[in-house]
């Protein structure tokens, strides 16, 4: 009898973690199409070509950002939801409202600042567009070590319906 207790505890477990990953995923998505809901602006004002397909294809893993045009446009969108100081750098406290605020818990909110400031930390450029730019492709990639990428199918399809 006791197995049988054991195997069931072992599998809500499991059960909670799985579904903490797929909750994780989909509050990246909503976090992902909120964040690039100001980017068709961003691009006007900027004056930026169209880096689009870069925002689209940004949550596949083997896909890096190279372009630094892309990451004046992070730029802009992460100033237009306040997650940046006027001087480029990481303004914690609205990056974890606009994170609690688009459905992450506490903790989900503090691990993402956690590591979009480990990112920001870990760059040392002076150029804003290219430091963004560094910091995005850094923090993707720690998204995926925790499983938490979204998939990049569907943060586009909701970006092309409110664009």
């Amino acid at each position: 009898m006791t197995k049988t207790y054991t195997f069931l505890a072992v599998a809500i477990v499991l059960l909670a973690i799985d579904s903490r990953v797929d909750s994780s995923q989909d509050v990246m998505k909503d976090l992902s199409v909120k964040f690039g809901e100001s980017m068709n602006q961003c691009i006007k004002e900027m004056d930026l070509p169209d880096v689009s397909a870069d925002f689209y294809n940004y949550w596949k893993e083997d896909f890096v950002i190279t372009r630094r045009e892309t990451g004046c446009l992070f730029s802009c969108l992460a100033k237009k939801v306040s997650m940046q100081h006027s001087d480029g750098l990481l303004h914690k406290d609205n990056t974890h409202n606009f994170a609690t605020k688009h459905g992450a818990d506490d903790e989900m909110a503090a691990k993402l600042v956690e590591t979009i400031h480990a990112c920001e930390n870990s760059i040392s450029e002076s150029d804003d567009c290219v430091r963004v730019l560094s910091i995005a492709n850094c923090f993707k990639k720690e998204m995926h070590k925790l499983n938490w990428a979204p998939s990049a199918e569907l943060v586009t399809q909701e970006l092309m319906a409110i664009l």
